[in-house]
């Protein structure tokens, strides 16, 4: 008959057993219609990535920001390629309606490069990996006016505008 510390030692085998992974097992995304799929995988591990219909994803956006008059005011976006294929040519357009708000300065910073309040569309295309994100977009908006200020951007596809999404920010100059 087996003591009680033996049977514990007998379950314990079993269950490190019956625990550790199978020689032949292959672990990563086994659905065919990801990006990522992986035939060689056995098991799935829970890392499929899936296209999205806009292949332009915001993933963070500060859409309202707040400053005092005088300072400058910035907000951030992260922009994610959604989608299985390389996108080469993402530019952004700044909307802004700069003759109606005179003493207003817009601008923003793309691609690791500022640009002037002067530029309306990045003349230096961004490329990003499938799946790859940008965090490092900046707008910024500088007045000494108090009121409320909304500067649209879009991002596309250089060589297809058909691509593209917008964003609002709403500035709160105090």
């Amino acid at each position: 008959m087996f003591s009680f510390v033996n049977k514990i030692c007998v379950l314990s085998a079993f269950l490190i057993f019956i625990g550790c992974p199978q020689e032949n097992e292959i672990e990563g995304c086994t659905d065919s219609s990801a990006c990522n799929f992986d035939s060689g995988a056995s098991v799935d591990d829970g890392s499929c990535l899936f296209e999205l219909e806009d292949p332009i994803e915001i993933t963070f956006i500060e859409n309202e920001v707040s400053g005092l008059a005088g300072e400058e005011i910035v907000s951030k976006i992260y922009v994610r390629n959604a989608s299985c294929d390389l996108i080469e040519d993402l530019v952004v357009r700044k909307i802004f309606d700069a003759p109606s708000n005179p003493g207003v300065t817009t601008y923003f910073c793309f691609n690791d490069i500022c640009f002037p309040s002067s530029t309306i569309v990045s003349p230096n295309p961004k490329t990003l990996e499938s799946f790859e994100e940008d965090d490092y977009f900046k707008a910024y908006l500088q007045t000494d006016i108090p009121g409320s200020y909304s500067v649209d951007y879009r991002f596309y596809r250089e060589n297809d505008t058909s691509v593209s999404t917008q964003v609002s920010i709403i500035y709160n100059v105090n």
